[in-house]
């Protein structure tokens, strides 16, 4: 960690690891495309306060709103921050953690080092 991040204080580290293939992405910005996409192929897309998700015989059939049920083929999960929760209640497990993250500019340019992720759930 300390090789790869030197101003990080690693005095209470155990262990950690690199995946130099792992990847970020803004899920704003991939909603947008997804929606996009999806509209481009016939899909219809809605933007509503999901309450939660239909099932029948083990299978997503549509989800609960604020202004009623949205029976659907295919349920596209793009709740963002709050995809891991959603995906439970399908009974689907989402490996994404919702996380504050900070930005080290100098001189106006975006420092491209690695991002330490503390994934303890401890500040």
């Amino acid at each position: 960690v300390k090789e790869l991040f030197p101003l990080c204080n690693v005095d209470d580290i155990v262990a950690g690891f690199y995946v130099p293939d792992d990847g970020r992405v803004n899920p704003v910005d991939v909603s947008m495309s997804l929606a996009k996409g999806a509209k481009m192929n016939g899909a219809r897309y809605f933007e509503e306060v999901i309450t939660g998700i239909t099932k029948k015989n083990g299978r997503v059939t549509g989800v609960k709103t604020d202004k009623g049920d949205i029976k659907a083929e295919y349920v596209v999960n793009c709740a963002g921050m709050w995809a891991r929760q959603l995906g439970e209640q399908a009974g689907v497990c989402i490996p994404n953690q919702a996380a504050e993250h900070k930005r080290l500019m100098f001189h106006g340019r975006l420092l491209k080092i690695p991002l330490p992720i503390h994934i303890s759930g401890q500040r």
